[in-house]
This record gives structure tokens, C-alpha cells and sequence, in this order.
């Protein structure tokens, strides 16, 4: 799994091409136990959590102004444990929305 895009910048993107594997994504496998008893937690704090669907991200990459790569969806119980340990968990969260550029390049 690779994340290869530079961070905290904006891009210029002309093609986004992201496709959804059928397949767990590993973070849920690997972490399977943990998300079961994070979410019994998360519940028993918030018992209105809905367990839906969400998807996160494996492999993400920036190529010629183009968005290349792969996601899977998960329960959201996977992406709450995934947001207390992002830190080279092989899983990203990404998304993307349009900027107005003016004239002069501001934005």
C-alpha cells in the first residue's frame, strides 16, 4: 500500500481514477478484534453511531495532474479505530473539491 502525494498543498487535478476494490481493505482485516472492542466503546458513549458503509483509501498516488488509486469499503467502526491510529496503518481518508482561481491566480 503507498500514499505518494505531497501533503498540505494544493493540486491541480484533471482526472481522478480511484477504483473500488471488492476486498476487505487490510486495516480492517489486520485489526479486526480491535475495531470490534473500540466500537463497543465508541457505542457505549454514543449509542446513536450507525455502523454504515464508508470507504477508505489502500493506495493513493499524484501523476500528471492525475489521482490514481484504490479503496475498499468498511464498516465505520473500522474508520473510527483508524482515525485514533492513522499513523502508518496503510489506510488514508482523502477527498477533493473544486477551487475557484481568479485572474490573477488567487484563490
Amino acid at each position: 500500500m503507498s500514499f505518494d502525494l505531497p501533503r498540505n498543498v494544493i493540486l491541480p487535478v484533471d482526472a481522478i481514477v480511484v477504483r473500488l476494490d471488492p476486498g476487505p481493505h487490510p486495516f480492517a482485516v489486520d485489526n479486526a478484534e480491535a475495531i470490534a472492542k473500540n466500537w463497543q466503546s465508541e457505542i457505549a458513549a454514543n449509542p446513536a453511531l450507525f455502523d454504515g458503509t464508508v470507504v477508505l483509501l489502500s493506495e493513493l498516488a499524484y501523476r500528471d495532474r492525475s489521482l490514481i488509486g484504490r479503496c475498499h469499503a468498511s464498516n465505520y467502526s473500522t474508520f473510527m479505530l483508524w482515525r485514533k491510529r492513522r499513523e502508518n496503518s496503510g489506510a488514508e481518508h482523502a477527498y477533493g473539491h473544486a477551487m475557484l482561481v481568479a485572474g490573477d491566480n488567487a484563490l
